[in-house]
């Protein structure tokens, strides 16, 4: 009985790092599930994998780089009064916390830029593509510059030594980076639900998207929070000691902003939404999209019914939009067709009379289909 009461983490008022420890794991347990979940329906649907997933699995490298770091913090003295740790123990959790954060940062722009490519993706119109891109372009070179501000934070050579006198003033940097991080991530709810604006879909499935797309206004409650409690350590005397809620808050971000991106990848949401990321035959645009008010949804549907085309194969005919962003806001009465003609090496689609009147006038585009075998 006493051997094993030694051996069992003590968790007090005094001693809280193991609490951060449990927490850290579990945390790290959600995010490797996440990306199973993902990555297994992925490639259910459509057996092939884009550039989103590649950054969201590169990203858990780093989620699981952080938790070691805070876990060895945790068993080193974080947590705990100064008075009760050694200084052998506090130098570790110092350089610990060095790596957990430059871990912390490279997640987090990673799973954004995950979050974006995957934005990228739904959409053929360049306008909402190149803000896209600019948003990838301005998160990565934040983080690249914070990286490297967190790599020199200190004075050489002993860049770890955090609770020193010759460091940068990392309030300042950490109010700024949180800040910024909560700004990010309200863009990255802001953009999607701008593409998906013009979109004629009924009331729910708006509802729909918009709770897959905004999830991570979780992400900007808990950086909030976070935000609080890291002003409170900064403003002890004893930083190691008060510091365990804002990293276990730093987790928790890290968990959210990691489970973000997979959220949209839910099989009932892609087989409604079926933009071009389900394709087992990609299909290149080489024509320019003439399109009234409606360019955005119009695009998506026909998007969708030449992947149709595509997997039909068949020479002519008529086919309807029954599912898709393209075609939600129709209603079963009043559907919309395009008629297929195939001349040479192209294919022309030229709508048809639409009842609904949601295409205001007819739209011409040449696509080329390029089967190619998808590894």
């Amino acid at each position: 009985m006493d051997a094993n009461s030694t051996t069992r983490p003590l968790v007090d008022n005094l001693h809280l790092g193991p609490a951060v420890n449990i927490v850290t794991y579990l945390l790290l347990v959600i995010s490797g599930l996440a990306l199973i979940a993902r990555l297994s329906t992925k490639w259910a649907v459509s057996h092939r994998m884009n550039l989103d997933d590649i950054l969201i699995g590169i990203s858990l490298i780093f989620v699981i780089g952080n938790g070691i770091g805070t876990s060895f913090e945790a068993s080193n003295g974080l947590g705990s009064p100064e008075d009760y740790t050694s200084p052998d123990r506090l130098d570790i959790a110092q350089k610990a916390l060095f790596a957990a954060e430059l871990c912390f940062i490279a997640s987090l722009c990673l799973s954004k830029l995950s979050a974006i490519a995957f934005l990228r993706h739904l959409t053929p119109d360049s306008r909402y593509m190149r803000m896209c891109l600019w948003y990838g372009i301005f998160t990565t070179l934040w983080s690249v510059i914070a990286l490297v501000v967190i790599a020199f934070q200190c004075n050489l050579p002993k860049v770890w030594l955090i609770l020193g006198d010759k460091c940068i003033n990392r309030t300042v940097f950490w109010t700024i980076f949180l800040i910024l991080e909560i700004f990010l991530n309200l863009l990255l709810i802001l953009i999607p639900l701008i593409i998906m604006w013009r979109l004629r879909v009924s009331r729910m499935q708006k509802v729909a998207l918009g709770c897959c797309f905004g999830f991570r206004i979780v992400v900007v409650a808990a950086l909030i929070v976070q935000v609080v409690f890291l002003g409170q350590a900064f403003a002890a005397t004893d930083f190691i000691f008060h510091s365990w809620k804002a990293t276990l808050l730093s987790e928790i971000v890290l968990c959210l902003s990691y489970v973000a991106p997979c959220v949209p990848y839910l099989r009932p949401f892609l087989e409604s939404l079926d933009s071009g990321m389900l394709r087992n035959e990609p299909i290149r645009r080489v024509g320019q999209v003439e399109s009234g008010s409606n360019s955005l949804a119009n695009s998506l549907g026909l998007n969708r019914l030449s992947n149709k085309f595509a997997k039909s194969g068949s020479g002519s005919g008529s086919y309807g939009t029954d599912s898709g962003i393209g075609s939600m806001g129709t209603k079963a009465s009043e559907e919309r067709w395009y008629h297929q003609k195939r001349g040479g090496a192209k294919t022309s689609m030229e709508s048809g009379t639409s009842q609904s009147k949601i295409i205001k006038k007819t739209t011409s585009i040449t696509w080329v289909h390029e089967p190619e075998n998808v590894v």
